[in-house]
C-alpha cells in the first residue's frame, strides 16, 4: 500500500514536471540557505567550546570609568598570576599574553608576522596539541618559539621543523636566532590565539608564532608582572565548583593593594565565561550578526514553504477529477491527505538532497561573505543525520498539510466538474503578501545599509585618504635612530611621484598608541582632558592633508621640534577655549608633569577611528618629544601608481635592507575598520536576491492558479472584445492590493529596525524616502513584468478553446 502511494506520487510529479521543478527550486533555495546559515551559526557557537575545560575558563574584562585609560580586553599584568598564587583554592590555572608584530626571516625569506608572548600554560590549559615537540619543555628556553604548521611549511618547506632555527628581529632592528621547539596542530578558532575581530581597531596581527613571556625585554615590552602594565589580556581557569562571583572580592582586594590610586578609582575587573566572551565582545557584534542571519534564514525558509503551499494549490486544478473519481470509488479523506503528504515528502526530500550537494559548492561563497570558515558537513556530529531527517519530515508536513486538507475537503461533484473552491484564495493572497513584506523589508534594509557603508567611505573624514600608503619600518627609537629614519624619509620624498612623506607611530585607523591627561598651564588640577596622543614628525599633517584652523601658521602645520604641539578643534574646546584658534601660543602640560608645551596650531576635527565613536581630543607630539615610530607614510601622485610603488620598493630595498616592504593603502585600512559592516552588506545583498527569487516563484504559483480558474472568463472577455493588454492588466490588478498592504507593513518595520541599527553610529545617514521608493518600485516592476509574461500566453489563447474547457 505504501509503495502504491509513492508510485502514484511520482507519476503525478512526473506529469507536472514544470510545477514540480518550481516547487523543488523554491524549497531548494530555502533549504540550502538555511543549511548554510545553520552551519555558520553552529560554527560560531562552537568557538571556545572545543577548549579543554572551557566551562571553567574565564576572561578578565576591564571596565574603565574614565574613558580611554585602557581597553576592555586587557587588564593589569600580574592580576591573573596573583589570583592563582594567592587564591589556589579558587583558581586552577592562568594565561596571559602580549601581541606584537615584527620581521621574521630564514635565508631569503623575510616577512612581517604576528607573535604572541605568553605564559607556558598555553600548551596545557587550553588543550592545544603539538604535532611535533614536547609541550612540557617547549617554552623552557627563553629563545624558543612554537609555530603553526602553515608557518613551518612557509619557512622550512616541511611540517616537522623542531630543532630548526629562525631569525626574529626586535623593534631596534636587532636580529636573534630562535630555536623551533614545537609545531602546533591546526588551531581551532578561539579567543586565545585570535582574541579580537579582524576589523577591531585594537586587533593584533593574527599570531602563528608563540614565545615565552621571559623574552619580553628583547622586544622592549612592559614587564608582565608590573602593576603599571594595564595592557595584558588575561585568562583564568577556576577550580571545579567555583563561580565567577567568588572572584569578585579577591580581584577587588588585589587591585586595592597594588594598583595606583588613579587605577583604583577608575578600574573594575570582572570575569566573563570564555564561552560567552566571543559572542559578547565588541558590544555583542558576533551575537547580533548571528541573530540577524538566523532571522533572515528563518524568514527565507518560511517564504519557501509559503511558496510551496501556493504552488501546490495552483497545481490542483488539473487533479480535481482525479480527486472526485477517488472519492466516488470509496477513497476516504485520510488516504487523500496521506497521498498529498507523500508527494510533499518526495519534493522536500529531493530539494534537501540537492541542497546537501550544493552546500559544498556554495560554502566557499559564504566563507567570503562572512570572512569565516564555515564548517563542512563532515565536521558535524552524527546527530546531524537525524536532524536532517526530522527537518525533511517537519517541512514536508508544514508545506504539504494545508494543501492536503484543502484538496481532500472538496465535494465529489465539484471535484468531478474540475471546480476549485475560491474561499481559500484570500488566505493564499495573505501568504503571498507575507512574502512581499519580507522581501520588501530586506530590500529596504539592503539599500539603507549600503547608504551607510558608502557614507563611511565617501564622507569627508577631515583628511585626504586618497593615494596615501603606509608601511611599517624597523624601530630604532634612539636619537640616532630617529635622525636616520628622517634622512631616509627625505630620500623617499625626493622621488618624483611622491608629493610628501612622513614618519609616525600611528596612522588614522583607530589604533592609537597612548592617551595622555593634559591641562592648561594655569588650570585647576581637576580640569584635565584625556587626549589621543600621536607621535609624528614635521611632515605628518601635510602628508594626510589635515586642514588647519589658522592658515597663516600653515608653514608649521605639523608639530615642530622642541616643546611645540598641535591639537585638534575638539581638544581646544575641551580645554576651555570658546574660539579654538585662541589656543594658539598658549601652554599645556601633562597632568603632574613638569614640561610645558606650546600650542603651535589647531587642526580641524578629523576621524581617527570608526564612525561608531565620537571624535576625540587629539594632540600631536613631535618625535623628539616621544621618539617612537612604526610607519613611513607616502602621499603619491594619482598617475602611474604601479610604477610609483615599484620605485618605492626599489628605494626601500636600498635604504632599509632586510625589512620587507609590506605596504597598505589608507583605503584598505578603512575597509578593515568597517569589515563587519561590509560583510553585513554582502550578506543582505544575497538575502535580497534569494527573497526575490522565492517571491517570484510564489507569483508564478498564484498567477497560474488564477489563470486556471478564469479560463472561461478570459474566453468570454476576448469574445466581447477585450484586448491582450486588458487581460494582462486584469491579472496585475489582483496584486496591487497585496503590494500596498505589504508596503504598509514593511515600511514601518524596516524604518524601526534600521533606525535601531544606525543608532550604533555617532556619525550616520538620515533615513530618507529614497530607499523605500526605490525598493517598492523595483519590486513592483519585477512583479508586473513577470505577471505580464505569465499572463500573455493565456491572454493570447484562442477563446474557442477556452470556452470548451468542459
Amino acid at each position: 500500500m505504501i509503495k502504491n502511494y509513492f508510485k502514484i506520487a511520482w507519476r503525478n510529479i512526473n506529469k507536472h514536471r514544470f510545477y514540480a521543478a518550481i516547487n523543488v527550486l523554491g524549497l531548494f533555495t530555502g533549504v540550502v540557505f538555511t543549511l548554510l546559515i545553520g552551519a555558520y551559526v553552529w560554527g560560531e557557537l562552537q568557538v571556545n567550546r572545543t577548549l579543554k575545560n572551557s566551562d571553567r575558563q574565564y576572561f578578565l574584562l576591564s571596565k574603565w570609568e574614565k574613558s580611554n585609560m585602557g581597553v576592555d580586553f586587557a587588564t593589569l599584568g600580574p592580576l591573573a598570576k596573583r589570583l592563582k598564587e594567592d587564591y589556589p583554592s579558587l583558581v586552577a590555572n592562568y594565561y596571559r599574553f602580549d601581541g606584537i608584530s615584527t620581521i621574521i626571516s630564514r635565508g631569503e625569506k623575510r616577512f612581517r608576522e604576528g607573535i604572541q608572548l605568553g605564559d607556558a600554560s598555553l600548551l596545557t590549559m587550553f588543550g592545544f596539541e603539538l604535532l611535533y615537540g614536547n609541550k612540557e619543555t617547549a617554552f623552557k628556553n627563553p629563545h624558543s618559539v612554537v609555530i603553526s604548521t602553515d608557518k613551518a611549511r612557509k619557512y622550512f618547506n616541511k611540517e616537522d621543523a623542531v630543532g630548526e632555527t629562525i631569525t626574529i628581529q626586535n623593534f631596534n632592528g636587532e636580529d636573534h636566532n630562535f630555536n623551533v621547539t614545537g609545531v602546533f596542530k591546526d588551531l581551532p578558532e578561539n579567543s586565545v590565539t585570535h582574541i579580537n575581530n579582524e576589523n577591531s581597531p585594537n586587533a593584533f596581527l593574527a599570531p602563528e608564532f608563540f614565545m615565552p613571556t621571559s623574552i619580553y625585554a628583547f622586544f622592549d615590552r612592559a614587564d608582565f608582572d608590573s602593576w603599571q602594565n594595564v595592557f595584558i589580556p588575561s585568562y583564568i581557569e577556576l577550580k571545579a565548583g567555583v563561580s565567577a562571583d567568588d572572584l569578585k572580592t579577591p580581584i577587588e582586594d588585589l587591585i586595592s593593594q597594588h594598583a595606583s590610586e588613579e587605577v583604583k578609582r577608575n578600574l573594575t575587573v570582572s570575569a566573563i565565561s570564555l564561552t560567552d566572551f566571543y559572542l559578547e565582545k565588541d558590544d555583542g557584534l558576533v551575537k547580533g550578526m548571528l541573530y540577524i542571519l538566523s532571522i533572515i534564514g528563518l524568514f527565507i525558509l518560511l517564504m519557501a514553504i509559503v511558496n510551496f503551499i501556493n504552488i501546490s494549490i495552483s497545481m490542483s486544478g488539473s487533479r480535481m477529477k482525479e480527486i472526485g473519481v477517488r472519492k466516488v470509488l470509496g477513497g476516504v479523506r485520510r488516504q487523500l491527505i496521506f497521498q498529498f503528504l507523500v508527494e510533499s515528502f518526495i519534493l522536500v526530500l529531493i530539494a534537501t538532497i540537492l541542497a546537501l550537494f550544493a552546500f559544498s559548492f556554495l560554502r566557499p561563497l559564504l566563507n567570503d561573505i562572512v570572512a569565516t570558515e564555515i564548517p563542512k558537513l563532515s565536521t558535524f556530529p552524527l546527530s546531524i543525520v537525524f536532524i536532517l531527517l526530522l527537518f525533511v519530515c517537519v517541512v514536508s508536513v508544514l508545506s504539504g498539510l494545508y494543501p492536503a486538507f484543502v484538496l481532500s475537503s472538496l465535494k465529489s461533484i465539484e471535484s468531478l466538474k474540475g471546480k476549485l473552491q475560491t474561499k481559500n484564495v484570500p488566505f493564499q493572497r495573505s501568504l503571498v503578501g507575507f512574502q512581499f513584506s519580507i522581501a520588501l523589508f530586506i530590500l529596504i534594509s539592503a539599500f539603507i545599509i549600503t547608504q551607510q557603508v558608502d557614507y563611511f567611505f565617501d564622507k569627508d573624514l577631515g583628511y585626504n585618504k586618497d593615494f596615501v600608503l603606509s608601511a611599517q619600518v624597523p624601530r630604532d627609537w634612539t636619537d640616532g635612530g630617529v635622525e636616520k629614519m628622517e634622512v631616509i624619509r627625505n630620500e623617499f620624498e625626493s622621488l618624483p611621484n611622491i608629493t610628501k612623506s612622513s614618519l609616525s607611530f600611528e596612522i588614522p585607523n583607530g589604533n592609537n598608541g597612548r592617551w595622555l591627561p593634559l591641562q592648561r598651564l594655569e588650570a585647576p588640577s581637576d580640569q584635565v582632558v584625556r587626549m589621543v596622543s600621536l607621535s609624528v614628525d614635521g611632515h605628518y599633517i601635510e602628508t594626510y592633508q589635515i586642514p588647519l584652523m589658522k592658515l597663516e601658521n600653515s608653514r608649521n602645520s605639523s608639530p615642530s621640534k622642541g616643546q611645540k604641539v598641535v591639537i585638534n578643534k575638539t581638544a581646544a574646546i575641551a580645554l576651555g577655549w570658546d574660539n579654538p584658534t585662541d589656543a594658539i601660543g598658549e601652554k599645556l602640560k601633562i597632568e603632574d608633569g613638569d614640561y610645558e608645551y606650546i600650542i603651535q596650531n589647531v587642526t580641524e576635527d578629523f576621524h581617527f577611528s570608526s564612525m561608531k565613536e565620537q571624535i576625540q581630543p587629539v594632540i600631536f607630539f613631535n618625535l623628539d618629544i616621544f621618539p617612537t615610530y612604526r610607519y613611513l607614510n607616502f602621499r603619491i601622485r594619482s598617475e602611474n601608481i604601479q610604477s610609483t610603488i615599484s620605485s618605492i620598493q626599489s628605494k626601500w630595498a636600498e635604504l632599509i635592507p632586510g625589512s620587507p616592504f609590506d605596504y597598505r593603502f589608507m583605503d584598505d585600512s578603512l575597509n578593515e575598520l568597517y569589515t563587519s559592516e561590509v560583510k553585513f552588506r554582502k550578506a543582505i545583498y544575497n538575502a535580497s536576491l534569494l527573497s526575490l527569487i522565492i517571491v517570484l516563484l510564489g507569483i508564478i504559483g498564484l498567477v497560474s492558479l488564477s489563470a486556471h480558474k478564469r479560463i472561461k472568463e478570459i474566453g468570454v472577455r476576448k469574445v466581447l472584445g477585450a484586448s491582450v493588454l486588458n487581460i494582462v492588466v486584469l491579472f496585475i490588478k489582483e496584486f496591487i492590493t497585496i503590494i500596498v498592504i505589504a508596503s504598509a507593513i514593511a515600511i514601518p518595520l524596516s524604518y524601526y529596525f534600521m533606525t535601531a541599527w544606525l543608532n550604533n553610529y555617532v556619525y550616520r545617514i538620515n533615513i530618507s524616502s529614497k530607499p523605500f521608493f526605490i525598493s517598492i518600485v523595483l519590486l513592483i516592476s519585477i512583479t508586473f513584468l513577470l505577471i505580464g509574461l505569465l499572463s500573455f500566453n493565456t491572454a493570447k489563447a484562442n477563446p474557442i478553446k477556452s470556452l470548451k474547457t468542459e
